[in-house]
């Protein structure tokens, strides 16, 4: 690999790092230290790890969805769009449910959602070698959906001695986390390795998303049949 392309990657890990902090910094602008006690290292702790623990147990077609979203776009500013528009998502679902809004979405309204998109997602890498502006669109709405279903997640685990604040940031932040270990795992094992090969659509992206709307087709059926 060349040192532009080496020093491209490098760019594209700064930023995702950068994102990662924006992210965090506007999550804690939220905090109102004189209405809420701060809670303890250990349930600081124990609300990182289960927002983290949420990308790769609860939510494995969240990843599966990055996966479709990242095979068509392994780097440059596609990327970086579509992954700040669940960093996006998130803030925004966050910044409303300070106001104490009924803004959840059922659980079991997540999952085909997901699967659909998938779908969809994977068929576009198919049918077109450059990312369309719907698939834009298609990447935020289900980050909405997802971060509302977050929301539905919280009202399950918490209780009412939590302060819930401090909670959501955490627990968002470790979401965050998850998302942007996904991302770096898949740019070590896709963009470092095979994006800049010319068979890469040929070898990676179609088989690839031929996998991924099988596998999605298949959860949808075990949902509805």
């Amino acid at each position: 690999m060349n040192k532009r392309s080496t020093l491209f990657n490098a760019k594209t890990l700064s930023l995702l790092i950068i994102m990662l902090f924006i992210s965090i910094v506007t999550f804690a602008h939220f905090i109102i230290p004189d209405t809420y006690n701060l809670a303890t290292s250990k349930i600081i702790l124990t609300y990182l790890k289960s927002g983290y623990k949420h990308v790769f147990v609860s939510a494995k077609e969240h990843v599966l969805f990055m996966i479709s979203i990242f095979l068509l776009a392994p780097k440059g500013k596609p990327l970086i769009w579509q992954l700040l528009m669940f960093t996006v998502a998130d803030v925004i679902v966050f910044s409303l449910s300070l106001f104490k809004l009924p803004i959840s979405v059922p659980l079991y309204i997540i999952d085909p959602f997901f699967a659909g998109a998938i779908i969809f997602a994977s068929w576009q890498n198919l049918m077109s070698k450059k990312i369309l502006l719907s698939r834009y669109f298609l990447v935020f709405t289900i980050a909405i959906i997802h971060s509302l279903g977050l929301e539905s997640n919280l009202k399950e685990i918490s209780t009412s001695q939590d302060p819930n604040i401090m909670f959501e940031l955490v627990y968002n932040i470790g979401v965050e986390l998850g998302q942007l270990t996904v991302i770096v795992l898949l740019i070590i094992l896709i963009t470092k390795t095979l994006a800049d090969k010319k068979n890469y659509r040929k070898l990676v992206v179609i088989p690839c998303s031929i996998v991924l709307i099988g596998i999605a087709a298949f959860n949808l059926s075990k949902i509805f049949l």
